[in-house]
This record gives C-alpha cells, sequence and structure tokens, in this order.
C-alpha cells in the first residue's frame, strides 16, 4: 500500500437526472423509520421517497434535507438512502464529493456497512465512517472503524481539522482507502487517519475481513453526537452531494499472481477447500447464493454435479472471490 495502486473506476454516481426526481433506484434504497430512528437517541423520522427530504437538484447533485415540519410523528425528517445488494465491494478507494450542512443538531454521514449485516448483525457486520460530521464543529471530520468490542464511542477514530471556511463553507473530497490489513482514510487527498488490525487488543475482533460494505448517505438529527437543535438551527440541514466513486487497483491486491494459463486449457479442482477461507479460496459474502449447497460453516458457494463424479462442484465466483488449486 506504500505506492499508489493503477486504480481503475468499478462505480460512479454522478446524480444526473431532472430536477425534482428521485436518486436512481438501480443503486440506491431508503432506510424508512417510524416515528424516530431507533438508534442514538435521534430525534428524525426516515421518510421512504419524499421529495422534500430526498431528491435531485437537475445540476448533478443528491440534495438531502433535514427538516422541521409538522405533520409527523417525530419532530424532525430526513433522508438516508444506501447502496445495499445493489453495489458493494471489498477493497479498493471508497469516496465521495459534497458538501455539509451547519447548525447545532445536524449530524451528517457518508459511512459504509457489513454487506453481512443481516445475519452478523451490528457491529459484527463491521461500519466504516468516511465522513462523519458535528454541525455545531464542522471545522472537524470524523473518520471511524466500529466492530465487536470496538464499537460506539469505542470506535477506532481519527480527526481532521481545518480553519476557516470550515467543511460547510464548500465542498470537500472524502476519501477511504481500503487494503489487505489496512484502512486509510483522507480529506481532499491528506491521510489523516489509519487503521490496522494489528492496533486491536485482547478479545477485540478484526472484521474487515471477507465482508465487501455498501454505502449510506444520510443527515441524522440530535442524538448523542454533537449539540442539539435550537433556536439557532438553520432549517433546512441541507447535505448536498455531487459524486459517490469506487476504484479497484487493476488486479495488485489479488492474492494469486502467477502467470496466466493458456486458454484453452483445462482446470480441475480437488478438494478446493482444504485449508479453508484465505488459503484455499476466499468468499465475499458467507450466504449462499441461489440454488447451491451449504457446506458446513464455511458456506461455499456450491451446487451438485451430475457428472460421473457425482458430486459438487463450485456454482460460480463473485466479483474479488478465488480459489486456489
Amino acid at each position: 500500500a506504500a505506492v499508489g495502486p493503477d486504480w481503475v473506476s468499478t462505480f460512479s454516481e454522478d446524480f444526473t437526472g431532472a430536477a425534482n426526481s428521485a436518486p436512481n433506484p438501480g443503486t440506491w434504497n431508503y432506510d424508512v423509520s417510524g416515528c424516530a430512528w431507533p438508534q442514538n437517541s435521534e430525534l428524525q423520522q426516515y421518510t421512504d421517497n419524499r421529495r422534500e427530504n430526498t431528491r435531485l437538484d437537475g445540476a448533478g447533485n443528491l440534495i438531502i434535507d433535514a427538516r422541521q415540519e409538522g405533520g409527523f410523528c417525530a419532530p424532525h425528517t430526513s433522508g438516508r438512502i444506501n447502496s445495499g445488494w445493489k453495489f458493494y465491494s471489498q477493497y479498493g478507494k471508497f469516496e465521495a464529493r459534497l458538501r455539509v450542512p451547519a447548525g447545532n443538531g445536524f449530524w451528517p454521514a457518508f459511512w459504509m456497512l457489513g454487506q453481512d449485516i443481516g445475519w452478523s448483525g451490528w457491529p459484527g457486520c463491521g461500519e466504516a465512517d468516511i465522513m462523519e460530521q458535528r454541525g455545531d464543529l464542522t471545522a472537524r471530520n470524523q473518520g471511524s472503524f466500529h466492530g465487536p468490542g470496538y464499537s460506539g464511542a469505542s470506535s477506532y477514530s481519527g480527526y481532521h481539522w481545518i480553519g476557516a471556511p470550515d467543511f460547510a463553507a464548500d465542498y470537500h473530497v472524502f476519501t477511504m482507502e481500503w487494503y489487505p490489513n489496512l484502512l486509510r482514510y483522507l480529506v481532499d487527498g491528506t491521510v489523516f487517519y489509519e487503521f490496522r488490525p494489528d492496533m486491536l487488543s485482547g478479545g477485540q475482533t478484526c472484521v474487515l475481513e471477507n465482508r465487501p460494505m455498501f454505502f449510506i448517505l444520510n443527515v441524522a438529527v440530535g442524538g448523542v453526537y454533537g449539540l442539539p437543535p435550537d433556536g439557532s438551527t438553520p432549517w433546512p440541514g441541507r447535505m448536498t452531494v455531487d459524486y459517490v466513486r469506487h476504484w479497484h487497483d487493476n488486479g495488485q491486491l489479488k492474492p494469486y499472481v502467477a502467470a496466466p494459463m493458456a486458454v484453452p486449457g483445462k482446470v480441475e479442482a480437488e478438494l478446493f477447500d482444504q485449508g479453508g477461507e484465505g488459503v484455499a479460496y476466499h468468499e465475499t459474502d458467507i450466504g449462499n447464493n441461489g440454488s447451491s449447497l451449504l457446506r458446513g460453516w464455511e458456506a461455499v458457494d456450491l451446487e451438485p454435479c451430475t457428472d460421473a463424479g457425482g458430486t459438487t462442484n463450485v456454482g460460480w465466483t463473485a466479483a474479488g472471490e478465488w480459489l486456489a488449486y
């Protein structure tokens, strides 16, 4: 990781579309809440496909507005979108260019969760906060990583400070580079924090491996991070997002780097799981796909064969997965 990879674009969301239209449903899901978001004592209700909270501006930006308004069972409304099961990746460069809101009570964030949250739960799925800011302290950006035994206020975190004008005055680029055994956090190209598994203490488990992550963009209101909204809070609290992007490293992180075999040819894989995860194969998810079979706790994607052996084969591999043979 000391030498910059040859980044190759794999995902680019530029939020193009008509003014007052919804973000691309092929990429983004809405996180919807009831009267208030249940975590962190937050005060907002996240709405579903409501243009007052989440929309395109017609000029290539996503708008997320946190509002103080009546007619809802929470005192505030806001938007929160994620790319779960639509775009997710392990390793590479994850980035957004955006402008944050300023004012007591605003809590904007650009962050990621492990795609396995549905069965591993939080914080077992891992959480990487690339941009997290307090509306009352917009000269500071926080980057964090959460996992079992080091979540919430006990996460591994670093801070990047700027002077006047602060982050709310203009757009800034927030980046995380993810290498095996390293997360590197940057603002406008400047590294301000690095997380490595060897920083973990006894009993803490690294959840960086075998866990592709998906994007989340939101503006929370109130909660345990920063000051609550008050009479000085300017409504709406607007986060404006220019783009969200991801790059891979053009193969430099592949675990097997020998010369490729000639094609056409024949590949025979026997006892492919000898040695287990990270030795004989690498899985990007621990759930089975389609009609594949469960192989013990490993959940390697297998399916029945009808050939002479009559056993199983590897059904398919997803992006980033590999087999050694």
